[in-house]
């Protein structure tokens, strides 16, 4: 429940009275020191005081020549037109944090987004296992293996021919292997370079469509955000 107007130092009447220093009691002034019935009091200090609105009145809190302290209400004024203000304002700052709520899960659930998200989760998945891989080599050592027997055969072989013990043939046959051996290590580091292009290439796709996908539905979140905000301002304006 909102409070009711206090107003402290306003009610937009001429209150001087009440304008005396909080704790002071007002001075009497003599204006004839040998008739003592003319004696009146007139306060130390006066002040005009108003209201920022202009209401009726309801109640007044201090008599004629009371003292009062600092934020003290000396008045209250009719606020009933206010508090159905503020009342209304509440109602709207609900349906508007309702709204915005009802958007943000809206957002969240879009099928198109869920899409978006798993297809730049699996790309980026693929991508993280493909790299771990290159970088451990798995798929190279049997390739790398291959080429390394080739290798030592050829050479034994060539040892054997200067030695007459094999033929110009068997020779050529294990500088073959060789060859084979390396360009299919070779082509295989290729291939994995492009898949790994393919795959960030892949990420790269998914990561746009994702942000074409928010794009497409965040202008009705932000509506209502602010909306929430326009109603936020109107209730605490009200205040």
């Amino acid at each position: 429940m909102r409070p009711g107007f206090q107003i402290f130092l306003a009610a937009g009447i001429i209150f001087s009275t009440l304008a005396v220093q909080a704790g002071e009691s007002p001075q009497p002034a003599i204006t004839d020191t040998e008739n003592i019935r003319d004696v009146f009091f007139a306060p130390r200090h006066e002040a005009v005081i108003y209201a920022e609105i202009s209401e009726r009145v309801t109640r007044i809190t201090k008599e004629f020549g009371e003292s009062f302290s600092r934020e003290e209400p000396l008045l209250f004024l009719d606020d009933k037109f206010y508090q159905l203000q503020y009342q209304k304002y509440e109602a709207q700052l609900a349906h508007a944090k309702a709204a915005a709520e009802q958007a943000e899960i809206l957002y969240q659930k879009q099928s198109e987004l869920k899409s978006a998200r798993a297809q730049l989760a699996t790309a980026m998945s693929r991508r993280d296992s493909l790299k771990k891989m290159i970088q451990a080599e798995l798929n190279l050592k049997p390739l790398m293996a291959e080429k390394e027997v080739a290798q030592q055969n050829w050479e034994s072989t060539e040892r054997l021919y200067r030695d007459n013990a094999v033929s110009s043939m068997t020779l050529e046959e294990a500088k073959r292997d060789y060859i084979i051996a390396e360009a299919n290590l070779e082509n295989f580091k290729l291939r994995q370079e492009l898949d790994l292009r393919d795959v960030e290439d892949a990420v790269i796709t998914a990561q746009l469509n994702l942000d074409l996908a928010e794009a497409n539905q965040k202008p009705a979140l932000e509506a209502a955000k602010k909306n929430l905000a326009i109603a936020q301002f109107n209730r605490d304006s009200s205040l």
